[in-house]
């Protein structure tokens, strides 16, 4: 079994790659590049089970004396968390609002699709040939 230490250390990195990953898709989504963003939410999804996973290991191999001996990891870790809660909280209305004009813009599309489908024009076709030139 892993120790105290390891699985901190653990989870620190963990935090600063979900920090990373979320950067990322914000750059993503603000030049654009939706295909990437939505890899990049599978991959967020991945590193969040990873966390809870580690936190659940490491709160149950905590106790006051531990964390005492590793107060500047336990530190580090509590900034990355609350690191990581500022930033989602900077960022998440203005990712919210991309991807709500993102769907409408699809939406658009989408009904503007159907309405081409539906449209036939009013003219015969007679597929005549030409018989006179001029």
């Amino acid at each position: 079994m892993a120790t105290f230490r390891e699985v901190l250390l653990k989870s620190c990195e963990y935090y600063s790659t979900l920090q990373e990953k979320v950067e990322a898709a914000v750059e993503s989504a603000e030049s654009g590049d939706f295909h990437i963003v939505a890899s990049m939410v599978v991959e967020f999804k991945d590193v969040l089970v990873e966390i809870k996973k580690i936190d659940r290991q490491l709160y149950t191999l905590s106790n006051a004396t531990l964390i005492k001996e590793n107060i500047e990891l336990w530190n580090k870790r509590m900034q990355l968390i609350e690191n990581n809660s500022e930033y989602h909280q900077k960022h998440l209305p203005h990712l919210q609002s991309i991807m709500a004009l993102q769907q409408a813009d699809l939406k658009t599309v989408k009904s503007g699709i159907r309405g081409m489908n539906g449209y036939h024009s009013g003219t015969n076709q007679t597929g005549s040939l030409i018989s006179e030139s001029t």
